[in-house]
Parts: C-alpha cells; structure tokens; sequence
C-alpha cells in the first residue's frame, strides 16, 4: 500500500502570519506584500519542482497572478482574527512518476476550485523520499461579477407560519426582528474535512495498482488490527541523511516492524482457517452421504422383510450391514455421553474455582479501599509542625484505622456465625439436619460430575427453608404451651 499523508489547516492574522510570504516560500519564488513593503525572496530555495495558480469561475483573470491573488486577499481581509488562507498538504506517492503526481495534484486542485476556491499550489521534492504538495485555499467565495463575497450573511428566523420573529424597536423607531448568521459557503464545515481526505485518495488510486492503493480512514476505521506510523517530517529525515538517528524514523522503524510481525500472524491464521474450513467441508460431506447410505439400507431392508432367506440375494444381504454402523454409532454416543459428564465435573470445579475467586476479589477490593481511608485520615498529621510528632501520628492514625477496619467484618462473620450455629444446635439438630447435611455433601465429594455446583447450591437451600420451617414450628409449640 501506498503512503496516505493529508493534513488541512488555515493561516491567518491572528498569529501574525502573511499569504504572500506563505505564498513565496511554497513556490520558491520573489513577492512584495503591498501591505506592508515586506519583500519575501525565496528563489535560491531548493526542492520545488512545480507551481501554478488555478482560479475558480468567477474570478478576476489577474489573480493568475500569484502576487496579486494574495494581496487582494490581504486587502479584503482586514480583520486581527482574519484567516487569509486554508492549506491541504499531501503527500505524493512515490509509486507514480512525475508526470503522473503533477496530474493526480492538478485533477485533486480541480475538485475544489469547482467549490469556488483560487488554487495556488505547489510540489516539493528533495530526493529525500519525501514528495509532497502545497495546496493554498482562499477563504472568501467570489461572487459572479468578479468581487469578493461575503464571508457570511443574516438570515431572519421565522416562525411557524413563516412569519419575522419580532424582539424589540430600537431608539430610531426600527423594529428589530430574530437572525442569525449563515456561511456564504460550506467550507468550514466538518464534513467537508472528511469530503476532501476521500477525495485525494479515490484522485490517488486511479493511478495506483490494486495492491498499493491507499485508503483515508484510519486503522481503526477500516478494522484492521494495524499500528499506524507517525509523520516523520523534513527535520527528522534531514538528521537520518546526515548519518544520525531520529527518534521520529526509529519509532516508525519499529512500527514497520511489528506490523508486519503482525501480518505475518494474521496471514498463518487466514490459512490455518481455510484448512480448517475446507476440512470440516470436507468431512460434512462424507457424513452426509454415509448417513444418507445408511438410511437407503435401513428403508430397503424394511420393504424386503416379506421375502424368504432363500430368496435373498447377494445385493440383499449387503443390506444388513447397517447394524454394524448402527452399533458404531451408539458407541459414539456413549463417548459423547462420557465427554459430557468430564465437561461438567470440569465446569464444577470451575464455577467453584470462580466463586472463591470473586470471594478474593471482595477482600481485594475491601483491602485496597480500607488502605486508601486510612491514608486519607492519617494525613491530618500533616498540619504538625513538628516532623518526628507529625510521622508517628501519621503511622498511629493508619494503623488503628486499619485495624479497626479489618476488625469489624471478622467480627461480624465470627458473632453471627456463632448465632448461627447455636440457633442451628437448638431447634435444627436431628438426624434428618444432619441426613440432608451429610447427602449434600457427598453428592459434591463423590458425585460431581453428575452435580453441578448451582444444584448443589440448591440442595444447601432446601436445607435452609427447611431449618427455617423448623424454626417456626418450634416457636408455635412453645407459643401453645
């Protein structure tokens, strides 16, 4: 594939930027900024291999003039917070050769001059591996006798029955109705981001082959379980060609690395996933057609009971053979059977293992939040101005929370299991408690794979209603005594 690089952003006068020297740097060329005499001379620099200017349908043939183009635009704009220009930067693919990357660019340019846009772009290439395009964008839309339009204009709100809204009358006695402002045009518009990046790369991949065609979405997007690489940028490619290392280019370096680690893996499970797919075709298949062949036998062997063992032939003897299979298969269901009963002996000590596990979450989680309180309360020991008085309040405070903490659940677990235990010793102990006790038991000792753990939970219960059934009927002889 094919590198895919497409950033937009605007220059303005808020961070005292100026079109014409953008304007000169990107093209490599001499221009004044009228505004302000400022000359900007860039024709010894190196690297710009092509520029134009391409105009939208109603601008003024002069502002094929690169220098005109930008001062009016300076002259138009007059605002500290004006954005003079908006700038798409892309990167070529190396796969194309000049010729093809100036009309990928010029046809890309078209796209938005057809918006009502003026173009100024420019190539740079410094044999660097790094060929790149400079797309200047202006701002304001060019109304159809040849001026600059309005950046926005004021729309009336209106209500139901299409009607001004009214709010006031000023002091001249004019009344004053309900707007807002619209755009002239939708240029700064999200949408139209997302619009421009998709455009570049369906311009691209008409050029391109099949395998090297590039794509604007990220990874992500494209659910592709891919690392993307970071732009590396003129800096960190200028310090690799004078021998050094760029922490840019060796991070990329290594992201190149892993993703074709990655590839390689996502490829070997692609195949594995074929063989296996063709596999289980494959053996379907056989099954289908022996069961089929089974039941043909099984059908012609039922409508030739009538005839006498003499009369059979060769051809209907063969067709007894099915008890054989017959007894295959009933050994393969007993296997199954087998199978079954280890998955749930499996899944009881599973769900068992699970349970004691969140039990440790609990204390975990308990633990941690206990530690997090009793920092919280020993760090009133840091308005002691004395350190050694100020540290052993601290640790006395921590301490006697944590033990205070740790000691209310295991109190609570130790006195109401006691409460437990002597309510269970006065009204429960019998031998049917302790029959139904002792089965449950067993049953999960000694039978597990036929008892999975919720029905042993269930069994624990039945034992419970049955205390408390127990329970009430003492309570209502004692009552009628």
């Amino acid at each position: 594939m094919a590198i895919y690089h497409c950033t937009i952003k605007t220059g303005g006068r808020a961070a005292g930027q100026s079109a014409v020297a953008a304007a000169a740097y990107r093209s490599g060329e001499k221009l004044t900024d009228k505004e302000t005499g400022i000359v900007s001379d860039y024709t010894r620099k190196g690297g710009v291999v092509h520029s134009e200017v391409a105009l939208c349908q109603n601008a003024p043939s002069d502002f094929a003039e690169r220098e005109t183009l930008w001062n009016a635009v300076h002259e138009i704009e007059k605002a500290s917070n004006a954005r003079l220009w908006r700038e798409i930067e892309l990167a070529l693919p190396q796969e194309l050769n000049r010729v093809e990357q100036i009309e990928a660019v010029r046809e890309y340019v078209g796209s938005l001059t057809d918006r009502g846009m003026c173009a100024d772009w420019s190539l740079h290439d410094k044999e660097d591996g790094n060929p790149h395009a400079h797309i200047m964008l202006t701002t304001r839309s060019i109304s159809e006798n040849g001026t600059w339009a309005a950046k926005s204009r004021k729309v009336y709100d209106l209500d139901e029955n299409g009607e001004k809204i009214y709010q006031r009358t000023d002091k001249q006695g004019r009344k004053q109705y309900k707007s807002h402002k619209e755009d002239y045009n939708d240029w700064n518009d999200k949408e139209r981001v997302e619009e421009w990046r998709e455009t570049w790369a369906n311009v691209c991949n008409r050029y391109l082959s099949e395998e090297k065609k590039i794509d604007h979405r990220s990874y992500e997007r494209q659910g592709k379980e891919q690392e993307p690489t970071v732009h590396e940028g003129f800096v960190a490619r200028q310090i690799e060609a004078k021998g050094g290392t760029s922490e840019l280019c060796q991070e990329n370096r290594e992201i190149k690395a892993r993703n074709s680690l990655l590839q390689q893996i996502t490829e070997q499970l692609k195949a594995v996933g074929a063989e296996l797919k063709q596999l289980i075709e494959q053996k379907g298949s056989v099954v289908n057609d022996r069961i089929g062949e089974l039941l043909r036998r099984r059908a012609a062997s039922k409508s030739e009971r009538g005839i006498t063992d003499g009369e059979r032939t060769d051809e209907e003897a063969a067709a007894q053979q099915p008890t054989g299979d017959t007894e295959a298969i009933i050994r393969q269901a007993e296997a199954v059977g087998t199978s079954a009963k280890t998955n749930v002996a499996d899944t009881t000590a599973s769900d068992l293992q699970a349970f004691c596990g969140t039990i440790g979450q609990v204390v975990v989680i308990y633990a941690d939040k206990l530690s997090q309180l009793a920092t919280s309360l020993a760090d009133v020991s840091n308005g002691i101005p004395q350190e050694i008085i100020a540290v052993i309040v601290h640790w006395l405070l921590y301490v006697i929370v944590v033990l205070v903490g740790a000691a209310i659940p295991l109190a609570i677990l130790f006195f109401g299991g006691k409460w437990v235990v002597s309510v269970y010793k006065e009204y429960c102990w019998d031998e049917l408690s302790v029959l139904i006790a002792l089965f449950s038991v067993a049953i999960l000792v000694f039978f597990p794979e036929f008892m999975p753990l919720n029905c042993m939970f269930l069994l624990l219960i039945s034992h419970v209603v049955y205390i408390a059934v127990r329970w009430y009927i003492h309570g209502y002889r004692e009552a009628r005594s």
